[in-house]
């Protein structure tokens, strides 16, 4: 259900995308207006309906099947709440590709307008140093980056064997050990989602 967010999100992707580039939105057990919105941009819109099978996890998994009878080359995830900044989609999608990696954007939290409360000036801090200085230091001594869940770009070939049909609530956390354990390092990108 994001009905509420959704539009602001594909306008910011819609005028990033290339020739032969697919838009998918994934509309999870969702009872709002989510994928009539989507309908109306042009993007391509799957339903999913399934109260047994809850999860973030599962709506990927439903969205690559989807994806399989014509693969791309690289898959990006991006969350309905998040705006890529411009060129960001482009550039984890090159590194995603030319590295044969999965690549994780800069995943920042941007204080709403005003003078934020201390709270919010905390948490942005927080969200800064857990999704920009760690995944820095993480890189500087050679180590994979963690997955955040929102601004990853993966090869085809890689995110196809992963297993997203779970209903972990860190499905990031569960697909970055997986991807970890088959050897495949993921990497940052300094690009802001």
């Amino acid at each position: 259900n994001e009905a509420l967010m959704i539009a602001d999100t594909l306008s910011s992707i819609l005028p990033e995308l290339s020739a032969g580039d697919r838009l998918l939105v994934v509309a999870d057990n969702c009872t709002d207006e989510t994928g009539p919105i989507v309908e109306n941009t042009g993007a391509e819109v799957v339903y999913r309906h399934d109260l047994s099978r809850i999860g973030k996890g599962y709506a990927l998994d439903y969205g690559l099947s989807h994806l399989a009878a014509d693969p791309p080359d690289v898959v990006i995830i991006v969350d309905a709440d998040c705006t890529p900044s411009p060129g960001a989609l482009r550039s984890i999608a090159r590194s995603a590709s030319a590295l044969h990696r999965p690549v994780q954007a800069h995943y920042d939290l941007i204080p709403p307008p005003g003078a934020p409360s201390k709270y919010i000036m905390v948490a942005s801090f927080a969200w800064g140093v857990r999704n920009f200085v760690r995944p820095l230091g993480l890189e500087r001594l050679g180590l994979p980056c963690l997955l955040m869940g929102t601004g990853m770009a993966f090869p085809w070939d890689l995110i196809r064997k992963a297993n997203l049909d779970t209903s972990h609530i860190v499905e990031d956390v569960a697909l970055g050990l997986s991807l970890l354990q088959k050897a495949q390092r993921r990497c940052f990108n300094r690009r802001h989602l």
